[in-house]
């Protein structure tokens, strides 16, 4: 699912924040209104970044479920580590689009007079981020009080499966069960990795959505905040973005 509105963002900011890399001619363009603030805009540029990044991550999990590339540890490690790594980073856009919504109320209100208007759209947004995170937040939240034997018994069979083939030396384990051990942790693993490759794909547009709508909402609202206009940038195509 494209980004567009984060990337266009980010790159407006990128562009003041790098003036000396552009012809004077398209540095003549940019305006820097009365109230700009070199530490707002600071704080508002690493804030979005982060949520770039996280945005951009998060859409390539379904890869990352679907390929490991280590052959140094075993595929159920690896599974697990990426599913930990869902979890955090999915968490980590959430706090950070909450984080975002906070900070540009607050800011706002410093040089808005109808004060209202700023706390309804910062009341619906993060009722919606929350709506969007609700269900992967839940996972997360299972997962660090040690819940997460519920939460996937597939890939704790396949822990399981896998630590007896490690000790298999040691263990006396017939050649039947032996291979056994090998069919139930190949068919554990695969229905685990189905599992979270299909959570990562329905997730997606849901999580993404929200971070699109999030910020076409308040992009006008964030440069007035900061003091700079909206830079437009012609013959750039979304793929050029990217």
């Amino acid at each position: 699912m494209p980004q567009k509105k984060i990337d266009e963002i980010t790159l407006t900011f990128g562009t003041y924040m790098n003036p000396g890399i552009f012809n004077k001619d398209f540095v003549k363009g940019l305006k820097y209104l009365k109230n700009f603030d070199q530490k707002r805009f600071n704080k508002y540029n690493k804030i979005l970044l982060a949520i770039s990044w996280f945005s951009k991550k998060l859409l390539r999990y379904e890869l990352y479920f679907s390929k490991f590339y280590n052959e140094n540890i075993s595929d159920t490690e690896a599974l697990e580590h990426h599913v930990n790594s869902y979890l955090q980073d999915t968490e980590a856009l959430k706090n950070k689009l909450l984080n975002y919504l906070g900070s540009l109320k607050n800011d706002l209100k410093k040089i808005y007079v109808n004060k209202e208007d700023i706390e309804k759209v910062y009341k619906h947004l993060s009722s919606q981020i929350e709506k969007s995170f609700k269900k992967v937040t839940l996972l997360s939240t299972e997962h660090r009080h040690g819940n997460f034997r519920f939460l996937d018994s597939d890939l704790i069979e396949a822990q399981t499966m896998s630590m007896l083939l490690e000790q298999k030396n040691i263990l006396p384990l017939s050649a039947q069960g032996i291979n056994l051990v090998n069919a139930r942790l190949e068919e554990s693993l695969k229905k685990s990795k189905d599992r979270w490759i299909k959570n990562a794909n329905n997730n997606e547009s849901q999580i993404i959505g929200v971070v699109e709508e999030t910020l076409e909402r308040t992009e006008d609202m964030l440069y007035k905040a900061v003091g700079i206009e909206k830079v437009i940038f012609n013959n750039i195509s979304q793929n050029e973005i990217n």
